[in-house]
């Protein structure tokens, strides 16, 4: 599939970068969200290719460890992911990455609230 080779791609950066696999709190394999909006970066309307681009660059932060580990991850995550199941996959990521931001703003208002004081 030729969407994957660039999630391949975007896995050959991430390596170069010296990451790992990690499972998010969420639930979403990280690895699978970097693959996934690579894909979506490059496709679809300019408002989800934003939300690609900016998940991309979430969850390649969150990937530590060996290169190694990062290799055999991205080899077994880009056979899990299809032309059926992709889009899902990606708004499981979009969703747990929006969560994440909205805890991060609730915990910046409460300092500044805090602050005030």
């Amino acid at each position: 599939m030729n969407e994957l080779k660039v999630g391949l791609f975007a896995g050959a950066i991430a390596v170069a970068l010296g990451a790992s696999p990690a499972m998010s709190q969420a639930g979403v394999n990280s690895v699978q969200c970097v693959i996934v909006a690579t894909v979506h970066s490059q496709a679809g309307n300019e408002n989800q290719k934003k939300v690609a681009v900016l998940a991309e660059a979430f969850y390649l932060g969150r990937l530590t460890g060996s290169t190694e580990q990062l290799q055999a991850e991205f080899a077994r995550q880009v056979k899990t992911i299809t032309s059926q199941n992709n889009g899902e996959i990606m708004n499981q990521c979009a969703r747990a990455m929006n969560s994440k931001i909205e805890e991060v703003k609730g915990i910046q208002q409460a300092l500044a609230r805090a602050q005030k004081r």
